[in-house]
């Protein structure tokens, strides 16, 4: 996989979309020690093609200058148990109020330098000098260790280079609001010289960079472009806290007066976000939102950002102790399952949405009451260097939404998939600028339910790097 403009693109030439959820596990050790092949299986089976992957500096580096390379590897069998399955990877350097020092996670406690998070945000930006060796000396080591470790592996979408960075004490910038003079300069001089250290162990993936966290959802103040390298991408978190803490709507009309209110401010943020992607000509990333119990305003966020094409991983997967609501799961000890999740929540997540596109996406829109899905797209490859002729576009339809089968109705290609299979795949004819594709419910049918992210029955392709 490899960027093009705000696009992910595959090997053959198509836009990469994925849904998906958060795999962050705050408190040693550092990884969900009992994620397995069945967490995997469950998740594809509701079409989740993504998962974001938390890898703790306290899990990497637990002494000055030592790596774990125990914990290197649990992160490395996660990230294979997914790629198996074929669920694509976004491994994060994740963070919370920077440490367990400060009632948080992410840094261990001798690199927790001040008497407050953001005093030890600043010795961060400083490079305050821990053991010999500056601080920022020992983030670049801790992160070359997780990339030369998961660096190849063919599911990563990427690399998310530091989760939510703060901007220390020196600014004077509330924290959860913009900070122009942080992200103009410490902030932006400091992931130039990350991007130029994993680099050099991990030259092929997208390496994502996050803008300061806030809950206003303003535009990023980052440089665009950050440098004038290849294959990055930005990715950012919007939690609406008024809309996604408020009460359950009861009703149906309470639900739609809610999105009606909550709508606007959302579908801001995302623009703000997708916005800067495309100054900065940088792929993009919706790597957080939800943590909340009102799933009118997930299923809401999931139509916004899917109304985008965005990437998405729903925050999240686990119940965890500094969330403030309950994750998927019921319970994180048992895999996931129908029994072991919150059906509300996945009747929220779960939608159809086109996961390749051998075209440039234009619309598309998912009437969840009425069970009818329509896309479009052009014909014409986001990448002509690498564009497949033949290649299928692959469009997901969840049993969940879609029990009794569905019906599909397609012009400028035609459907050469099964009709009851998981994905509705299609190939645009020979003179065919663009493709419209309806898909709705059916009667007296089935649709199948995945055990793998990607149709495992699709025909290999061969493609070359020139379009051949």
């Amino acid at each position: 996989m490899h960027q093009v403009g705000s696009w992910i693109v595959d090997g053959e030439g198509r836009v990469v979309i994925t849904h998906g959820l958060n795999l962050i596990w705050k408190t040693a050790p550092y990884y969900p020690p009992s994620f397995s092949a069945k967490d995997a299986r469950f998740l594809v089976s509701q079409g989740f093609t993504g998962a974001r992957i938390g890898f703790l500096w306290a899990g990497v580096e637990p002494a000055p200058g030592t790596i774990d390379s125990g914990y290197v590897k649990e992160i490395a069998r996660i990230n294979r148990i997914l790629g198996d399955f074929g669920i694509r990877t976004l491994v994060d350097f994740h963070q919370d109020d920077y440490s367990a020092t400060y009632d948080g996670d992410g840094a261990p406690a001798w690199a927790s330098v001040g008497s407050g998070a953001l005093q030890a945000f600043q010795s961060l930006w400083d490079d305050q000098r821990v053991d010999g060796k500056g601080l920022v000396q020992h983030f670049d080591a801790a992160w070359t260790a997780g990339a030369k470790a998961v660096g190849r592996s063919p599911n990563l979408l990427g690399l998310d280079l530091f989760n939510e960075p703060y901007d220390g004490s020196a600014t004077g910038c509330p924290v959860f609001s913009p900070c122009p003079q942080f992200e103009e300069g410490p902030l932006a001089s400091f992931y130039r010289q990350l991007i130029a250290s994993v680099r050099k162990v991990a030259p092929s993936p997208i390496l994502f960079y996050e803008p300061v966290p806030q809950l206003t959802g303003d535009a990023t103040a980052l440089p665009a472009p950050l440098t004038g390298g290849t294959n990055l991408g930005f990715t950012f978190h919007y939690y609406d806290r008024a809309c996604g803490l408020a009460p359950e709507p009861a009703t149906a009309a309470a639900q739609q007066a809610q999105d009606l209110r909550c709508s606007p401010a959302e579908a801001a943020a995302l623009d703000a976000g997708v916005a800067y992607a495309r100054r900065a000509g940088v792929a993009i990333d919706f790597g957080e939102f939800g943590d909340s119990s009102n799933d009118t305003d997930d299923a809401n966020m999931v139509d916004l950002a899917d109304r985008r094409f965005l990437n998405w991983t729903y925050w999240e997967y686990y119940t965890t102790g500094s969330s403030l609501a309950p994750g998927l799961l019921l319970d994180d000890d048992r895999p996931g399952s129908e029994a072991n999740v919150n059906t509300d929540v996945l009747d929220a997540l779960v939608v159809p949405y086109p996961e390749l596109v051998a075209g440039t996406p234009r619309t598309s829109t998912f009437d969840r009451s009425a069970g009818v899905m329509r896309f479009t797209y052009r014909t014409a490859p986001v990448d002509p260097h690498r564009s497949c002729p033949g290649a299928p576009t692959q469009i997901f339809v969840p049993e969940r939404d879609f029990p009794h089968g569905y019906r599909v109705k397609a012009t400028g290609a035609r459907v050469v998939s099964s009709p009851t299979s998981a994905w509705v795949e299609l190939v645009a004819r020979p003179d065919a600028a663009r493709v419209t594709v309806t898909i709705s419910r059916a009667t007296g049918s089935s649709t199948a339910v995945p055990t793998t992210a990607m149709d495992p029955h699709a025909p290999p392709l061969h493609c070359s790097a020139d379009g051949g």
